[in-house]
C-alpha cells in the first residue's frame, strides 16, 4: 500500500505529469507536476512545459491508495466525515478560483480522478517564509524587511476579507511562500471560511489550531461569526516570528502573562502594533487590516520598501536555487508571465498607511509578579533539598569505624571516616559518632521529603497556566511548607 502517487503518474488525460512529492498533511498531498502549454509570440505559438503544484485530497487516517492503483478507497466508517471535508476542499478550491489578487495563490483547474478531488496551483520558487527566516543570518529579519512582508501579506488578507467575505485562519510563516521576485504569497486555505451578507458561516466544519498562531477564539471554535480579527492575530504572530526568529507563546500564555520584552533591534512603534494585534480579546484588536495598518503610520515606508526590497530579491534569488518549494503557479499566470518576461510591482500606495494613530490596550506584564510565591519556593526548597542531601551523604560516611577504617586502610582512612561534620546539637546532648550519625541519616531523609513537597507544590504553580485561581493557591501551600520547613529546622 502506498499514500502517494508515484513519479510519471499522469492526470487528467496526460495533460499532467507528477514529478514528486512536496508536501503531505492530514487532509492532502502537494505534488511538484508539469504541464505543456501553447503561448503566443512573434513567431506565432510555441509550446512550453512548465511546473505546476497539484494537491490531492487524500485523509490519511481514513482513506488509503492500492498498490497498482491511484484509486482512493475509504473506510465504511469514515465514508460520512470523508465526505464533509471532500465537500470543503471542493469549496476551498472553488474559493480560491475567484480570488484574483497578486498576494493570493491562484487556481488554475479543478478535476476530479481516482475517487478523490485536485486542483491545480501556481508553482512558487522562493520557499516558505519560515525558511527564509530560519536562514537569515542572525537568525531573524531585520525590521524593515519584516515589515514588507507582513504589509504583503496584509493585503491578502484585506482582500479577502473586503471583497469575498471570507477568513484564511491559517496565517503562519509556513502558510506564506516567496515568488521570484521575493514577495509573499499567501497558501493554503484549508481552514479558511466563508461567510454571508449577515456574517454568518457558510459551512460548520471545526477550525484547526496551529500553536502560537492561533488566537484564543479558535481554540474554542468561536468562529461562526465573520472574524477578520482572528487573521489579524495570525498576522501580528507572524510578524513576532518574522521580529525574534521565535515562534510565539501560546494564546493562553499571552492571555495570562503577555507578550516577552521587546528585543533591542525593534522600534517602540512596530512592537506596540504586534502586541495590539495580539491581543487576548478580539474587541481589544484592530478591528480591520486597515486600521492595524495606521499603527505603523509613521513608519518610513519608502525606505522599507527600497532597503528590504534588495536584501529579499538577493536572497529569493540564492534560495530559488535549491529545490524547496509547497505550492504552485497557475497556467494562466505562468502563461501570462512567458508574454510579459518583467512585470512592474503593484503601485506603492496600494500600502502606504495613514498617519493617524490608533490607541490600543496592551498586554501587561504581569508574569513575574504572578509567580513570586513559587519562585521563592522553587529557589528556598531546591538550596535545602541539595543541602540535605549532602549532609545525608556526610551522614552515610559516619557509620565507618575511624579506628578500625585506619588499621585496613592507614592514616587517610582514618580521616576519611572523620570527615561527617554534624549540627553542634548532637554533640551537645552527648552522642557519640556512630548515634550522630545515625540521627543525622534520619533528620536528613524527613528533611528531603518535606523539600520535595515544597517543590512539587511549586512546580505545580507554574502548571497551572490557564487557571490563576489554582496557581495561586498551590503557591501559597507550597510557601507554607517550606516556612514551616524552616520553622522546625531552627528549632
Amino acid at each position: 500500500m502506498t499514500s502517494n502517487l508515484q513519479t510519471g503518474h499522469e492526470l487528467k488525460g496526460g495533460k499532467y505529469r507528477i514529478v514528486k512529492v512536496l508536501g503531505q498533511g492530514g487532509f492532502g498531498i502537494t505534488y511538484l507536476a508539469t504541464t505543456k502549454t501553447t503561448v503566443q509570440g512573434d513567431l506565432g505559438g510555441m509550446e512550453v512545459e512548465i511546473k505546476v503544484a497539484i494537491k490531492e485530497f487524500f485523509m490519511k487516517e481514513y482513506q488509503v491508495r492500492e498498490e497498482d492503483s491511484a484509486h482512493v478507497s475509504t473506510s465504511l466508517a469514515s465514508r460520512e466525515l470523508s465526505s464533509l471535508y471532500r465537500a470543503k476542499f471542493i469549496k476551498e478550491a472553488q474559493s480560491l478560483s475567484k480570488m484574483k489578487h497578486p498576494r493570493i495563490i491562484t487556481v488554475a483547474d479543478v478535476f476530479e480522478e481516482n475517487n478523490t478531488v485536485y486542483y491545480v496551483m501556481r508553482f512558487l520558487s522562493g520557499g516558505s517564509l519560515q525558511e527564509y527566516v530560519r536562514r537569515s543570518p542572525d537568525g531573524h529579519l531585520g525590521e524593515n524587511e519584516a515589515l514588507r512582508f507582513a504589509m504583503q501579506i496584509g493585503e491578502g488578507l484585506e482582500y479577502m476579507h473586503t471583497e469575498h467575505q471570507a477568513c484564511h485562519y491559517d496565517v503562519k510563516p509556513g502558510n506564506v511562500l516567496l515568488d521570484e521576485r521575493g514577495d509573499a504569497v499567501l497558501i493554503d486555505f484549508g481552514l479558511s471560511k466563508n461567510y454571508d451578507a449577515t456574517g454568518q458561516q457558510t459551512s460548520s466544519t471545526p477550525v484547526g489550531i496551529s500553536q502560537g498562531f492561533a488566537p484564543l477564539e479558535q481554540y474554542n471554535q468561536l468562529l461562526n461569526k465573520f472574524s477578520p480579527q482572528s487573521d489579524i492575530y495570525s498576522l501580528g504572530a507572524t510578524l513576532f516570528f518574522m521580529l525574534t526568529g521565535q515562534v510565539p507563546p501560546e494564546a493562553s500564555i499571552v492571555n495570562e502573562d503577555g507578550l516577552p520584552e521587546k528585543p533591542a533591534w525593534v522600534t517602540e512603534r512596530t512592537w506596540k502594533a504586534v502586541e495590539a494585534a495580539m491581543q487576548p480579546r478580539k474587541k481589544d484588536r484592530p478591528q480591520s487590516i486597515r486600521q492595524w495598518r495606521e499603527l505603523l503610520a509613521n513608519q518610513s515606508v519608502s525606505q522599507s520598501q527600497s532597503v528590504s526590497q534588495s536584501q529579499s530579491v538577493s536572497q529569493s534569488q540564492s534560495v530559488s536555487q535549491q529545490t524547496v518549494v509547497h505550492a504552485p503557479e497557475s497556467v494562466e499566470t505562468v502563461r501570462a508571465s512567458v508574454n510579459r518576461p518583467t512585470e512592474q510591482t503593484p503601485p506603492n500606495n496600494q500600502t502606504i498607511f495613514n498617519s493617524q494613530e490608533t490607541v490600543v490596550n496592551t498586554p501587561k506584564k504581569k508574569s513575574f509578579f504572578a509567580r513570586i510565591p513559587a519562585k521563592v519556593v522553587l529557589g528556598l526548597a531546591g538550596l535545602l533539598l541539595v543541602l540535605n542531601a549532602g549532609l545525608f551523604l556526610n551522614a552515610c560516611l559516619g557509620y565507618i569505624d575511624p579506628y578500625k577504617n585506619m588499621q585496613e586502610y592507614g592514616s587517610l582512612g582514618f580521616y576519611i571516616a572523620k570527615a561527617p561534620v554534624y549540627p553542634p546539637y548532637l554533640y551537645t546532648n552527648g552522642y557519640d559518632n556512630w548515634e550522630a550519625a545515625i540521627i543525622l541519616r534520619n533528620h536528613c531523609i524527613v528533611s528531603m521529603l518535606w523539600s520535595a513537597a515544597s517543590l512539587l507544590f511549586a512546580a505545580m504553580s507554574f502548571a497551572m497556566v490557564r487557571r490563576p485561581g489554582w496557581r495561586l493557591s498551590f503557591s501559597v501551600v507550597a510557601l507554607l511548607l517550606l516556612i514551616v520547613h524552616c520553622v522546625v529546622l531552627m528549632t
